[in-house]
């Protein structure tokens, strides 16, 4: 992200953790002056891939609100976090 342009959101890329990209974008959210309502939608237009698929899968009007985010992460939470969980649980029952 350049410096100074906290309207763009971080990427997201599926190789790096999910929880990592959620911090980094909660930390954007602090910095952006993009109005609250419109968070959520510029994070839904920045994802690839899977991300993406499943963002649209949300209104554009439950996006374009000042709980847009929190419908947005909690969508992406079902999806990656449990993909985290289950990687970690596998490396624990291979040791």
């Amino acid at each position: 992200m350049a410096a100074g342009n906290y309207k763009v959101p971080p990427p997201f890329d599926e190789k790096k953790s999910y929880e990592s990209w959620k911090n980094e974008v909660e930390i954007w959210r602090l910095v952006t002056d993009l109005e609250k309502k419109k968070q959520a939608l510029a994070v839904a237009l920045s994802l690839t891939g899977r991300a993406r698929d499943s963002a649209l899968e949300i209104a554009a009007v439950d996006l374009n609100d000042d709980e847009g985010m929190n419908v947005l992460l909690t969508k992406l939470d079902a999806v990656f976090l449990k993909e985290e969980t289950d990687r970690q649980y596998e490396a624990y029952n291979r040791v």
